[in-house]
């Protein structure tokens, strides 16, 4: 008669069994020390090695001469156990379930055992006794005799008494790692002298889903299919879907197109897959999906290439998006298999990829978010490429305008250009995709169009860092920047000009572009009665509605040619967003008419606050009560 594989193949000893170290490691220090306890409760998911573990437990504990806490397998007490002692009893808890059969257990123990040092017992689904068969066993299984050993075994350990579970030593199996689960099946494959593939090792172990069993049974499946067992082999006998139909329906989910999701499920249905397992399958796909788009690829149990198109699909989705199609699909998948006996689960399936792929067919909350999530993906995607003017600043004086045409431009700033260029060079040139580097901020160029620093040319697409506003200096030769002649951001007497904080520049970019970067945070204080920006609520209007949300509550102010921001926490998540940085940029400079950076004001600490002046409004409070309060320095 043939032997299954999990049969043939069943741990003998701790050595044998994978992935449960932090359990089979305490049970050989057990072993070795004579420390062994009189009950114990095994609890995992199926096919972990429960029972497995349990019976190499019962072996170990009577074994005459345990090798680092295994069973030797040769000694009388281990033939004994493996030809079926009478001392190791199972039970299975699932049809043994009532009070008599535990009673029975109660009077059986008093006996020694014959063939072993202990009498063990292996209660199988114990979760299954009823609760009269519970409260007989509890008092046998808190003070056994000694010679008696209780090994509970479960999956579903939280329908156990409490009563029960404080009794027994308690371990959690957990489920098999995937890549230890395919070097067994490689292995055991390798014995059998069949020939099976790496990829082919990894699927079965990945739709076993962590049970070693159902990897055994499935890879016997595959044996009998007869030939090499490569992936699709696996596919075929599974009766799974190949990756490459998940990608293909939730790629139809993008473009909002149900026939082609539609055709996907017809050659599925042709090709005798399964619906339940297709639903099944899409269910983890789309979990994938969302682990991709929030969290990264790290916990992805995948081959290489699906992990790769896991990154590149879902930055077509939105995380709502992705949120809304799985309560879909886990909502449609009771009844796809409920309606399976009367013919009705492809209407099912095909209502629910239709669900997936045209999302105005729902009103739920959920629907509609997710409906907002990929608008503002579109949205942020067509933002992109708002940005299309160069903004410089002109070197004629502190109060020019900005200016983006190219005659406008310094002297040596011009696209294409660098300075000392001959007039056939610059005309020969490229026409744009220019950035100047941060050095090059600090100092302008000469009259003669040459310069302390090179200027450096950088990718394309950049837009140049405006220059700080000129001070009243007219040697040329000597131009020097607002920042360095004024870098606290305040009215200076000589000039007569009132010059804005200086940009820091490493805060912004490393490139040096600021408006091709996030809104920087400054330490400038604003000086009191500076007017309230009243166009803010127009410039933000350029946003997405729930970006825009968020920055309604913020305050903005116009000073020294430069916006300031005072926002909240969750609104500085927008504006440190570089694509949304440059629309309100964008927008700024069309309602302003001029080219206006933006700043987030840092809030004040703790010890700036406590600097203020809590004196003044004290002695007026008390003036205005008829108190006279005299001050006297310490």
């Amino acid at each position: 008669m043939y032997l299954a594989l999990y049969r043939k193949y069943r741990p003998r000893t701790f050595d044998d069994v994978i992935s449960q170290e932090h359990i089979t490691t305490t049970l050989r220090n057990q072993i070795i020390s004579g420390q062994i306890a009189h009950a114990y409760l095994f609890t995992g998911t199926r096919g972990t090695g429960k029972t497995s573990c349990a019976k190499i437990m019962a072996k170990a504990v009577n074994c005459l001469s345990p090798v680092n806490g295994s069973p030797c397998g040769h000694c009388d007490s281990c033939r004994a156990i493996s030809e079926g002692s009478t001392d190791i009893i199972e039970i299975d808890a699932a049809s043994n379930n009532g009070v008599d059969s535990i009673r029975q257990i109660r009077d059986e123990v008093i006996y020694t055992p014959i063939d072993c040092k202990y009498k063990v017992y292996i209660i199988d689904e114990v979760h299954m006794l009823t609760g009269a068969a519970f409260n007989a066993l509890l008092k046998t299984l808190e003070e056994p005799p000694e010679h008696v050993i209780f090994i509970l075994a479960t999956t579903e350990y939280y329908k156990v008494p409490a009563t029960i579970l404080s009794r027994c030593q308690q371990f959690l199996f957990s489920k098999i790692d995937p890549g230890k689960s395919a070097l067994r099946l490689s292995d055991i494959a390798e014995k059998e002298g069949i020939k099976l593939t790496a990829d082919a090792a990894a699927l079965i172990s990945r739709l076993s889903d962590g049970a070693m069993r159902d990897a055994l049974s499935l890879l016997d499946q595959c044996i009998s299919s007869g030939g090499e067992i490569n992936e699709e082999a696996v596919r075929r006998c599974s009766g799974s879907a190949d990756s490459g139909y998940l990608f293909a329906v939730s790629e139809a989910a993008i473009k909002k197109a149900p026939s082609q999701a539609i055709e996907v499920l017809d050659k599925l249905i042709n090709n005798g897959k399964d619906l339940s397992r297709f639903i099944e399958e899409l269910t983890l796909h789309y979990r994938n999906l969302m682990l991709a788009k929030s969290v990264g690829t790290a916990l992805i149990k995948a081959s290489d290439g699906d992990i790769k198109k896991y990154s590149q699909q879902c930055d077509g989705y939105s995380l709502e998006e992705i949120m809304h199609h799985i309560d879909l699909i886990s909502d449609s998948l009771d009844n796809i298999n409920r309606m399976k006996q009367t013919g009705q689960a492809r209407l099912l399936t095909e209502q629910l990829l239709i669900r997936l792929t045209v999302p105005g067919l729902s009103d739920y909350p959920a629907a509609l978010a997710a409906r907002l999530g990929a608008l503002e993906i579109k949205m942020d995607n067509m933002s992109k490429g708002i940005i299309k003017e160069r903004v410089v600043h002109s070197a004629a004086s502190a109060g020019e305008k900005y200016a983006s045409d190219e005659e406008d431009m310094l002297p040596g700033l011009r696209p294409g250009t660098n300075p000392g260029e001959s007039q056939e060079e610059r005309q020969t040139a490229p026409s744009s995709d220019i950035i100047i580097s941060a050095e090059d901020h600090g100092t302008a160029p000469d009259k003669s169009g040459s310069s302390g620093t090179d200027t450096v040319y950088e990718e394309p697409g950049e837009i140049p860092l405006p220059l700080p506003p000129v001070t009243g200096i007219d040697d040329s030769e000597n131009f020097t920047a607002a920042a360095d002649i004024n870098p606290v951001g305040e009215y200076t007497a000589e000039t007569g000009s009132l010059s804005a904080p200086p940009l820091n520049i490493a805060d912004n970019n490393t490139d040096g572009s600021a408006y091709d970067a996030a809104v920087c945070e400054t330490d400038f204080e604003l000086p009191d009665n500076v007017p309230i920006l009243p166009q803010w609520n127009d410039i933000i209007s350029a946003l997405p509605s729930s970006s825009g949300r968020l920055l309604k509550k913020s305050t903005a102010y116009l000073y020294g040619g430069k916006i300031y921001v005072s926002a909240s926490t969750s609104a500085k998540t927008v504006l440190e967003n570089k694509i949304k940085a440059a629309a309100l940029r964008e927008k700024a400079a069309e309602i302003m008419g001029e080219s206006l950076d933006i700043f987030l004001l840092r809030e004040r600490s703790v010890s700036e606050e406590k600097k203020e002046d809590k004196i003044t409004p004290f002695l007026d409070r008390a003036r205005e009560m008829g108190i006279e309060v005299t001050l006297k320095d310490r």
